[in-house]
């Protein structure tokens, strides 16, 4: 169970807040996949854009549905099919559509989390429109060992630099530190480390910060969470350093059965 000071929410699948000012879209407009399709994939979607107001995620053009900023608390897995395949996602306000990622891979009978990350004010760069990013993972189910809850940390605080995900009361490094979005240590790092993966550990209840080292002060936490016996949980570390309240850095807890 998640500490009291906690508040718990449920993801919904397709949806999130994200602010969009008026823009061109550079992209036509989606379509929906011809043919027949049989093979599906399962997606879900975590907002993580501080300060945003409603919006729709579209893989193609199929359903969407809302959802919260995904501030404080533990979120439950919420997993909707859509079509394998090569999918556009785009975000939707009113009228207004942008795409967040041209093309993505949805592998057949594979779970993935479409995580929307980055801030509305990202500034625009060439083809890049700026404002929110998604950033598309793997999930994989497979059952933990007796006893056993897999985990793993990924750093999606746009300004909250290099950090890991210790055990406050012993300083056990539950991940290494790793940058901002990151999803594996470079590729001239030997041996390279998937931070993707999850990664075993003792089921038990346990004290969380996130922080660059071992004994430097925490940038989030302390946050208690009880890692039960065979849960697969993502932990994230999302908010803005120098914001207060919902947008002040903090841990987000998925369980993703």
């Amino acid at each position: 169970m998640i500490h009291k000071a906690l508040t718990y929410s449920r993801i919904l699948v397709l949806t999130v807040l994200a602010g969009l000012s008026s823009c061109v879209d550079p992209m036509p407009e989606p379509q929906p996949a011809t043919g027949p399709v049989t093979e599906r994939a399962r997606i879900q979607v975590v907002n993580l854009v501080p300060g945003a107001e409603p919006f729709a995620v579209q893989v193609d053009n199929e359903g969407t549905q809302t959802a919260p900023y995904a501030g404080q608390g533990q979120l439950a897995a919420n997993y909707q099919q859509v079509a394998a395949g090569t999918r556009q996602i785009r975000l939707r306000s009113g009228n207004v559509t942008r795409p967040v990622v041209a093309s993505s891979n949805f592998l057949a009978n594979t779970n993935h989390t479409l995580f929307i990350t980055d801030t509305i004010a990202r500034p625009a760069a060439g083809t890049d429109p700026g404002g929110p990013r998604a950033l598309l993972v793997q999930d994989n189910l497979t059952a933990p060992a007796a006893g056993r809850a897999h985990v793993r940390f990924l750093q999606l605080s746009p300004n909250a630099g290099t950090l890991g995900l210790f055990e406050s009361a012993t300083n056990l490094a539950l991940a290494t530190p790793r940058g901002y979005r990151a999803t594996a240590t470079a590729a001239t790092v030997t041996p390279r480390v998937d931070f993707v993966a999850f990664t075993p550990i003792d089921a038990r209840p346990y004290v969380l910060e996130a922080k660059a080292g071992a004994t430097t002060a925490p940038v989030a936490g302390p946050t208690t969470v009880n890692f039960e016996a065979g849960g697969i949980y993502t932990v994230v570390l999302r908010g803005l350093r120098g914001r207060t309240g919902a947008e002040a850095p903090g841990l987000t807890v998925i369980r993703h059965n």
